[in-house]
């Protein structure tokens, strides 16, 4: 895998900040830290990768919506499969919590038409 061939099509719930999460809402291309609560290299950790929501610019705290997102090191992302839960991070804060639908590969049927927006150059 390289570095942005894989997408992930995640559901992914922005939390309030009466819960501790944001204030303001969360734009597309945003870059924050992904704990996937799965074991990478023995360990777990958490990743970087990049928001894209499918069906609106930005999304308000205590909302939900569909998101592509765009990994970081794709390697470090291998292990994630459709049905696994993740949260994300802005440093120590937990923002919002997701749970992946799908993974398409570059150029497969349902991925987006190449967008530099979403696939990066």
């Amino acid at each position: 895998m390289t570095a942005h061939q894989v997408l992930f099509q995640v559901l992914i719930y922005v939390l309030p900040s009466s819960s501790g999460g944001r204030r303001s809402p969360i734009r597309s291309g945003y870059r924050c830290g992904f704990d996937l609560g799965v074991a990478r290299d023995e360990r777990v950790g958490r990743v970087d990768g990049d928001i894209h929501w499918l069906d609106a610019d930005l999304v308000e705290p205590g909302a939900s919506q569909e998101a592509w997102v765009r990994s970081g090191v794709a390697e470090h992302w291998r292990d994630v499969a459709p049905g696994l839960t993740v949260e994300l991070f802005e440093g120590p804060h937990l923002v919002a919590t997701g749970f992946v639908q799908d993974v398409l590969r570059r150029g497969e049927e349902g991925a987006p038409v190449d967008d530099n927006a979403i696939w990066g150059a």
